[in-house]
């Protein structure tokens, strides 16, 4: 997915130009579940197949979008939105009991948006019998991850070592965040415990 940008840069399409690569029109559930997860008032979601255009590669999603006062494509569209369209648009053609795997899914999305997007993945996921592997800095998505789900990946100097996660401590540790502390203050009167 993280390449589709790129790709997609090279082709800058009138709706002339997209005619011929057939419209497909997303239904109207996807569009309320992207809704959701955007916050946008979208009317409309089309994706055009450009990968006959490409060679090795199965299919790449050009995607317009009518939010109800105007329509428009990826090159309009921030990093955040292009992100989450591609993220679904990836899950909605998965086949069922296959394997996703998504690099950092948390990328240009606000935590809100994150856990809307996982919320949204982790549902159509389970639906269909998808496992889903991803890499993730976010202690967003961590948080809503059991602890037995998640393994940290570390470098050795053998290779990668993998491991388990104990406890919330060692994961927020692991992506870099501070480590609760819990202690005591004993004050001499009401006006050292104002002061504090």
């Amino acid at each position: 997915l993280h390449d589709i940008p790129t790709i997609i840069d090279q082709f800058p399409l009138s709706q002339d130009e997209l005619d011929p690569y057939g419209e497909s029109t997303l239904d109207p559930d996807f569009v309320e579940c992207m809704r959701y997860v955007l916050g946008k008032t979208y009317q409309s979601i089309k994706v055009y197949d450009l990968a006959p255009e490409i060679e090795n590669l199965e299919s790449i999603p050009y995607i317009v979008v009518n939010d109800g006062y105007r329509e428009y494509d990826i090159s309009g569209m921030g990093d955040g939105e292009l992100v989450c369209l591609l993220t679904a648009w990836a899950v909605s053609r998965a086949v069922n009991n296959s394997v996703l795997i998504f690099e950092e899914i948390e990328t240009y999305l606000s935590p809100k948006t994150q856990m809307r997007l996982m919320d949204y993945v982790a549902y159509h996921a389970s639906q269909r019998e998808i496992a889903v592997v991803l890499t993730t800095h976010s202690p967003d998505l961590l948080s809503s991850i059991h602890l037995e789900s998640i393994c940290l990946l570390r470098p050795y100097p053998t290779g990668t070592l993998i491991s388990s996660v104990s406890s919330q401590n060692e994961l927020r540790e692991a992506v870099g965040l501070n480590i609760p502390r819990m202690g005591c203050l004993v004050v001499e009167d009401d006006r050292a415990e104002q002061f504090l």
